[in-house]
């Protein structure tokens, strides 16, 4: 990668989080809370634009064609996605987001009413819930729909579906983990982990 593009990249998520602080300072001067919403995180903004494009352009050339953004936020990864050469779309629980999107490709539903996981090549994930038992629910059902060959993609530091395989789960809150466990045993034997520096990649079998 050129570095004409890396400061191309370093510069969108430059705009991103400047539309983040302008949002936050509207639903200030609206007297609405910035916190979780039935236990949906608010937009929260990935950082590393750069290591993301490297590795949606990698899976593109593995093969991988359209791409799903859960917990899409104002579309800033759908449109990384589209630039990356991907058929980017995006799902999204808080429709007041669209007045603040960068893409029109982004359905408002809530990701546990979403039935078509199993088109996507690639799936990507990064704190869209704030309630633990409820995300693992989510990423549970989300892993079991994917199609074979398909990529589940979240950044490392995003870490309930990353304990899948980690023996010390740190992380886990106690009543999850019964739960954690049978996950735990399901991906072992359904999908492979491709571990880099910044994300787990999880192939399904």
């Amino acid at each position: 990668m050129d570095q004409t593009t890396i400061k191309l990249l370093e510069g969108y998520g430059q705009l991103v989080q400047q539309l983040r602080r302008a949002r936050e300072r509207i639903k200030l001067l609206e007297g609405k809370k910035l916190r979780k919403n039935n236990s949906y995180y608010e937009f929260v903004p990935f950082y590393d634009y750069v290591s993301l494009f490297k590795l949606l352009v990698k899976l593109k050339n593995k093969g991988a064609e359209n791409f799903l953004d859960v917990g899409a936020g104002i579309g800033n990864i759908v449109h990384l996605a589209n630039s990356a050469g991907l058929k980017g779309v995006g799902i999204e629980y808080d429709q007041n987001l669209e007045h603040f999107s960068l893409t029109t490709d982004t359905q408002y539903i809530d990701a546990f009413d979403f039935n078509a996981y199993m088109k996507y090549d690639i799936i990507y994930m990064y704190c869209p819930i704030h309630d633990f038992k409820l995300e693992l629910s989510l990423e549970i059902k989300i892993l079991k729909a994917m199609k074979s060959g398909a990529y589940f993609v979240s950044p490392a530091c995003h870490m309930s579906s990353t304990e899948y395989f980690r023996k010390d789960s740190k992380n886990c809150a106690t009543p999850g983990l019964k739960k954690m466990a049978e996950a735990n045993n399901f991906v072992r034997k359904t999908f492979t982990k491709i571990k880099t520096e910044q994300y787990y990649v999880l192939q399904k079998k």
